[in-house]
């Protein structure tokens, strides 16, 4: 380990090296941002901004897809928990090559 005439005096000269140090995250509603702070400053960085419409349809498609299930288990009879399991199949077979 080596250390500077900078470290070696009792403590760190944060103002000079401004270590960056992880403070933590905003929550929800709203963008989640991570938080992180140097000496007398705070930055706020968006996390998975660049990501946020591929989210967004996640979640539609996820809406969607429970919907689906809802409504399949209702014209069969059936608990919508079997008929997951039975699509969870279904789309296996499909996605192993039957479906082209």
């Amino acid at each position: 380990m080596y250390a500077t005439d900078d470290f070696t005096e009792g403590g760190w000269m944060l103002e000079k090296y401004k270590p960056i140090l992880y403070v933590g995250r905003t929550r929800r509603p709203g963008p989640v941002k991570r938080r992180f702070a140097t000496t007398g400053e705070l930055v706020e960085i968006e996390y998975g901004g660049g990501m946020r419409e591929a989210v967004e349809a996640r979640r539609r498609a996820y809406q969607a897809a429970e919907e689906a299930v809802k409504e399949l288990a209702g014209r069969l009879g059936m608990p919508p928990e079997e008929v997951a399991y039975i699509l969870l199949d279904v789309l296996k077979n499909l996605l192993g090559g039957r479906w082209k």
